[in-house]
């Protein structure tokens, strides 16, 4: 089940507490953590996510109610009738903005109950929604009919966010396609950019398994292990660091490079990362980045999987007794 959060990015540090236990019960947490230029591609990337969330958690605080992208996110949660769990992590008022959809849900007081006994407030919650799969099909295709249909009496307030958020997605991806120069005919076919940094300081060469290569293709991206470095972190525990260039390919519109496009499998269990990028890149564009975990130090079999871990992936195998 994947879950969208809501939520300011002042916040972030709460919200990644949040996300590592939502992971460890089984959850997909979606996040925005993408600087995208002009915003063009950020609009189409979270209504994207709300259609295909299961559920809408919002975090609530002084920050997140001054927040206009939160009540635009909560503005269309309901109106694609996602259910909306909201939270509050610091004490304050419901702005008018959000009364609308907030209006008759119990909210979770992490700020009276505690983390732990919260955390499994949400679970509870989120365990008695109804499965995605138990949503009629029919339900799905006229959803859109429906809603042009609603009475006139209903809320001109939740419209008008609507429709703001519509000029606002439609706007922004006029922006994106000029960026990308769709709209220039000259034939660009062969050009690659390529932007890549200097190595850090003391990372080693890449380590893959014997006879396997340090990169993989997943999607329309592929993704090359540059350097591996082990460092120490706790008495049983290490950080294990990783450069490692993607590109890109000519036939898209360009991806998002973040927190979802690596993992790491250890021994079986997939961890996320620790230190990750937030970049868009373009299409035939190339850049390095540094990615880092947390692994035991009884680790043997390790790969590191890359791509959109909610779709297409690729596994790149990685010996750790031969790094320095």
């Amino acid at each position: 089940m994947t879950i969208f959060i809501s939520y300011s990015r002042h916040d972030s540090e709460f919200v990644d507490r949040l996300i590592h236990e939502l992971e460890r019960h089984g959850y997909d947490a979606w996040v925005d953590r993408e600087d995208i230029r002009g915003g063009a591609a950020w609009g189409a990337s979270i209504s994207q996510a709300i259609r295909q969330c299961q559920a809408v958690i919002v975090v609530l605080s002084p920050r997140s109610a001054a927040s206009d992208n939160v009540a635009k996110e909560l503005s269309l949660a309901d109106h694609h009738k996602r259910p909306i769990i909201p939270l509050r992590f610091e004490p304050g008022a419901i702005p008018a903005a959000l009364e609308f959809q907030l209006a008759g849900l119990q909210i979770i007081e992490f700020d009276r109950a505690g983390f732990s006994n919260s955390v499994a407030q949400v679970v509870q919650a989120l365990r008695g929604l109804p499965h995605p799969a138990a949503r009629r099909p029919s339900e799905q295709q006229i959803e859109p009919i429906q809603t042009r249909h609603k009475s006139p009496t209903g809320s001109l307030r939740r419209k008008a966010y609507w429709l703001l958020a519509s000029i606002l997605v439609v706007a922004g991806l006029i922006v994106t396609l000029r960026q990308m120069r769709v709209f220039d005919r000259r034939d660009r076919r062969g050009t690659i950019v390529q932007r890549h940094p200097a190595p850090a300081a003391g990372i080693a060469e890449p380590a893959p398994s014997r006879g396997a290569s340090p990169e993989a293709k997943a999607g329309l991206a592929s993704y090359k292990v540059l350097a591996v470095k082990l460092d120490p972190y706790k008495l049983d525990k290490r950080t294990l660091r990783l450069s490692i260039r993607v590109t890109v390919s000519r036939d898209t519109h360009g991806i998002g490079v973040g927190r979802n496009s690596f993992r790491l499998l250890v021994d079986g269990l997939a961890l996320p990362p620790t230190k990750y990028p937030s970049e868009a890149l373009r299409p035939q564009t190339s850049q390095d980045f540094e990615v880092e975990f947390v692994i035991p130090k009884t680790a043997t079999q390790i790969a590191l999987q890359v791509g959109d871990v909610r779709g297409q992936t690729g596994d790149i195998p990685i010996d750790l007794s031969a790094v320095r």
